[in-house]
C-alpha cells in the first residue's frame, strides 16, 4: 500500500540526501530546487520517479535515533 508522503517529510528526506552527498563530495543538481517547485526527483536518472522515504528516529547499528533514507526507484510498472 502506498502512502501520501507529507511536504515536511519531503523536505526532510531532500535536505538528508543533500547532506549526505556534500558530505562525500556529490552536490545534486537542482534536487532541492526541484523539491521546493514540486518537480518530481529521479535519483538514479533512468526517467522514472523515485520514492525517498525517511526514517529519522530509526535505530541504526545500535545508535538511537540516527535515521536513516530509504530510495526504492521507479521502474515503468510503477
Amino acid at each position: 500500500m502506498v502512502e501520501a508522503v507529507s511536504g515536511r517529510t519531503r523536505r526532510t528526506v531532500v535536505v538528508a540526501v543533500a547532506l549526505a552527498a556534500a558530505s562525500v563530495g556529490v552536490v545534486p543538481s537542482g534536487h532541492a530546487q526541484a523539491a521546493a517547485t514540486g518537480v518530481r526527483l529521479d535519483f538514479n536518472g533512468d526517467g522514472y520517479e523515485d520514492l525517498a522515504v525517511a526514517a529519522p528516529e530509526a535505530t541504526v547499528d545500535g545508535r538511537y535515533q540516527a535515521g536513516y533514507v530509504a530510495v526504492p526507484y521507479g521502474a515503468r510498472a510503477g
